[in-house]
């Protein structure tokens, strides 16, 4: 398969090629082919393309200088054996200005649909501002709101940015003063001429209070102030109590009229009342309820059910229980070995999880647990549905692990490298805002990108190599590439082989996993 990006899977356990083994009958169907869209990237691109195999969408972010009427493709990569229709190439150039459709053939046609975002940071920011300028960019209107004692034909205009990072504004908005009417500004970018009318109000709001965004424990605040009137800060209380508890000025961030802070101490699933206040000023008063501290079952791996041979880290396997899972339904279908189990003696409270990587007729398989679970065998491989609903937002991931590093003895490409040195193990937490589990299909190759993955709104992984003497305490940190999107789905992962996806690790790797908790602290 053509791929400019060759997509990480370090983490599961499941060793592929126990499924190869295990599925090798003349009563398994051939696998559907279906044509994808594998890379996609343009001139003048923001980040990582987004690319949903489910909604067959690719969008990409734009600078705010490139001409969208024509994006040059930069690169581009399908299925194995498909062809497109348009065919695009390299040096093509798009009108996203509207979505473009391109036609995926290989036995069946599959229609994608290819979109450009682009985003331009307008802003006005004169003398006795009041809060942030308001933009209308299909009528060409700018507002901007200052103190009741501002004349409106003494206006100072600090600075001005009504169209790309590139255009220039016509006359100079620093010599115009007068806007007892709306003035007009001529805006030139590329080709492209706007007439703009900026109009400035008077306000008796001196002090508004801003929009929130309120997680467990904690809650992000927002406001905008007139200058002049003196520190800004925010006041909030828990509703239907009295008294206000007033933000220490030190922890307030200011930018230009605008102002922030991140209030701590909060208590979840709780309804709050807050304002800005600037002086003597206060603004309006506005309420948030922050998030709950939603659990993830079992995360101690004290509760475990066997069904069959296979061992599984839950109570029971009704669809209210099934949250975990690991390779040994791979393992034992082979053998009675269950590389993941649990452990009564090695433990810091109650039972743990023992991660065992082994082999299994010659087939190396890691040691693994997963928040997901199994569906089924596509052809040579399988396919696993990864992640469970969830839309709280934990900071900190808690527990203990108790590992023991083998010298890697099984190897595969392109690993061959790593025999005699030592494994390492893997653990991460992922939160997840797409709007599906992931699906890791080992017969396609399709695999999670820790590093690219557009969905992926919080992260964080401990690996080592190092052995341990006993349980060690970790503390992971979660990593947030958006303090706004709110996920959907969480994943967690632990194995004792890093790479055991890859039939390379060592069969002498044991990990340990017990009393892992959840953190909603700032």
């Amino acid at each position: 398969m053509r791929r400019g990006v060759q997509r990480l899977f370090r983490s599961v356990g499941l060793s592929m090629g126990l499924l190869l083994c295990s599925c090798i009958t003349n009563d398994i169907p051939y696998p559907d082919l279906v044509a994808s869209i594998t890379e996609l990237e343009v001139i003048g691109q923001i980040g990582t393309t987004d690319i949903n195999n489910a909604a067959r969408e690719v969008t990409v972010e734009l600078s705010d200088t490139v001409d969208l009427k024509q994006v040059i493709l930069s690169k581009f990569s399908i299925s194995d054996y498909a062809t497109s229709e348009p065919d695009l190439k390299l040096g093509d150039t798009m009108d996203l200005t509207h979505t473009q459709y391109v036609t995926l053939k290989i036995h069946d046609s599959f229609i994608w649909q290819l979109k450009g975002n682009q985003t331009i940071q307008r802003s006005i920011v004169v003398d006795n501002q009041v809060g942030e300028a308001i933009f209308d960019a299909v009528n060409k209107l700018a507002l901007v709101n200052v103190i009741q004692s501002q004349p409106r034909e003494q206006i100072q205009v600090r600075s001005m940015q009504l169209g790309p990072s590139n255009s220039t504004i016509l006359p100079d908005p620093t010599r115009i003063h007068d806007f007892s009417t709306p003035q007009t500004f001529i805006v030139r970018y590329r080709d492209v001429i706007e007439e703009w009318t900026v109009r400035v109000m008077h306000t008796d709001a001196n002090v508004v209070t801003g929009e929130s965004n309120p997680w467990a424990k904690f809650a992000y605040l927002y406001g905008s102030y007139v200058v002049s009137l003196g520190e800004p800060t925010f006041e909030y209380r828990k509703k239907g109590t009295e008294a206000w508890t007033s933000v220490a000025l030190d922890r307030i961030q200011i930018s230009g009229t605008s102002f922030s802070s991140k209030v701590t101490g909060l208590e979840a699933q709780t309804e709050y009342e807050y304002r800005a206040v600037a002086g003597s000023t206060k603004g309006s008063t506005l309420s948030f309820t922050t998030e709950a501290m939603t659990p993830i079952p079992n995360l101690n791996f004290d509760t475990w059910c066997q069904v069959g041979k296979s061992w599984f880290p839950n109570a029971d396997l009704t669809d209210e229980n099934y949250w975990w899972d690991s390779g040994n339904k791979g393992a034992n279908s082979l053998s009675e070995k269950n590389p993941t189990a649990p452990e009564d003696g090695v433990v810091v409270k109650g039972r743990a999880a023992k991660l065992a990587s082994t082999k299994v007729l010659s087939v190396f398989a890691a040691g693994s647990v997963y928040l997901g679970y199994f569906k089924k065998v596509i052809g040579l491989g399988a396919e696993i549905s990864m992640g469970r609903p969830y839309t709280a937002r934990p900071t900190r991931l808690k527990g203990y692990y108790n590992y023991h590093s083998g010298v890697v003895d099984k190897t595969k490409t392109p690993y061959e490298s790593l025999i005699g040195t030592q494994d390492s193990c893997h653990i991460y937490f992922l939160l997840s805002d797409a709007r599906e589990p992931y699906t890791v299909n080992t017969t396609t190759q399709q695999f999670i990108d820790l590093k690219n993955d557009p969905n992926i709104v919080a992260l964080g992984e401990l690996k080592t190599s190092v052995s341990t003497s006993g349980y060690q305490p970790f503390t992971m940190t979660l990593n947030y590439r958006s303090l706004t999107r709110i996920p959907r789905y969480v994943l967690i992962v632990a194995s004792a082989s890093k790479y055991g996806d890859y039939f390379t690790g060592s069969t002498e790797s044991v990990l340990y996993l017990d009393e892992f908790t959840l953190d909603f602290e700032e």
